[in-house]
């Protein structure tokens, strides 16, 4: 290899490829004595069969005076090596998004929302950079970005749970795809979440709340509250979906394959609400086309607010419900399939602390409000 030559202000020397064609490159320096010891490196490199190094200098995705300070330090030049084969991992998010939306459209889209706020879309994220450290600082460091206020809160132990779960998945497809060897948000330590709301709507105020909303949100809030129903099955509810002559409803839900099921409106002032609403639709109008959650929420809260209810979510509505049938004393195997549960070790787990209440077993038996509850019974069994 042919000494350093002067090019204009800079010393350039000859850098070997692995495919042995020698390609003249600047050191990057005017100083003779700094340019002889980087050629001396290069052969160094060469002598030691480190070819990705020398064909990214050769390529010119690395600067020669750069790689010299690094040599200089083992450590750093491992990390060289490692950037220098570093696979660029944001446009793998897209391809996993769609893959998964195959399965479950509506959880890939909540998932790619949650990877977008460590891998934004467009901004380079080598997979060198998919590592534990990173993933819990990130997970440890996430803000409301709803909030109004200046400074964002952070956001609650089961928000940073759930973001977890979507880069773990994401993490799983990528060992899968060979990217990376080990899936490091396994070892990121969950959040551990708040205890259960303790506040639970009484019946009487459930429908005060419901009765307080107006239009679809009005329906929206009587179809959870009657049935124990979420809301991504909600949103998915058509006409079709509505037995009138059964007061029955069949709930589109997806996270398992339990939550694909037909549940009865067991709560009677609800029904009402719900016929009429749908009645007029044709069997494949949807019944929220319009839903938006953000809205649907801050028209819960304003109700919430001014019947001075304890603050809650569209989703305790499912809690309030399974309390109520336990109360009334509907079995934990009717709760569980209204819920949507494939067993009654969730419902026994979480609301095993209501028991039957005898008045409220009177009530029922004396309302003949539960030829629903019956029939449930008979197709558990």
């Amino acid at each position: 290899m042919a000494s350093a030559w002067l090019h204009g202000t800079k010393y350039r020397i000859r850098v070997p490829r692995s495919d042995r064609r020698l390609v003249a490159v600047s050191t990057g320096t005017g100083d003779r004595r700094t340019a002889h010891a980087i050629e001396r490196m290069v052969e160094q490199l060469a002598s030691r069969a480190e070819f990705p190094v020398l064909d990214a200098i050769a390529d010119g995705k690395r600067r020669l005076l750069q790689t010299y300070a690094e040599y200089r330090d083992d450590a750093r030049l491992t990390d060289t090596k490692q950037a220098i084969d570093d696979v660029d991992i944001e446009p793998m998010v897209s391809v996993w998004h769609r893959e998964t939306a195959q399965r479950n459209a509506d959880t890939a889209n909540k998932y790619l929302a949650q990877v977008r706020r460590l891998i934004p879309e467009g901004a380079p994220f080598p997979a060198s950079r998919f590592r534990r450290r990173v993933l819990s600082e990130h997970i440890a460091g996430l803000t409301d970005l709803q909030s109004a206020a200046d400074v964002k809160p952070p956001v609650s132990p089961s928000t940073r749970n759930r973001h977890r779960a979507a880069l773990r998945q994401f993490g799983r497809w990528l060992v899968e795809r060979e990217v990376i060897e080990h899936n490091p948000v396994a070892d990121v330590r969950a959040s551990r979440e708040n205890a259960p709301r303790s506040t639970i709507y009484a019946p009487a105020d459930v429908r005060r709340l419901v009765d307080a909303l107006t239009g679809s949100d009005r329906v929206l809030a009587a179809v959870l509250a009657s049935t124990g129903m979420e809301m991504q099955a909600a949103k998915r509810l058509r006409r079709r979906d509505v037995d009138l002559e059964r007061r029955e409803l069949h709930a589109h839900g997806s996270k398992t394959a339990w939550r694909n099921r037909t549940v009865a409106v067991t709560e009677a002032w609800a029904w009402p609400i719900i016929a009429a609403h749908a009645k007029p639709l044709l069997p494949n109008a949807l019944l929220f086309p319009d839903l938006d959650h953000t809205r649907a929420l801050d028209a819960h809260h304003a109700a919430c607010s001014a019947l001075r209810l304890a603050p809650s979510t569209l989703h305790d509505h499912r809690h309030h419900y399974a309390v109520a049938l336990r109360r009334r004393g509907v079995s934990d195997v009717v709760i569980a399939k209204q819920l949507g549960h494939g067993s009654t070790m969730l419902v026994a787990t979480r609301y095993g602390r209501y028991q039957p209440d005898a008045a409220e077993v009177t009530r029922a038996a004396g309302n003949g409000a539960r030829p629903a509850q019956k029939r449930g019974a008979r197709r558990a069994k």
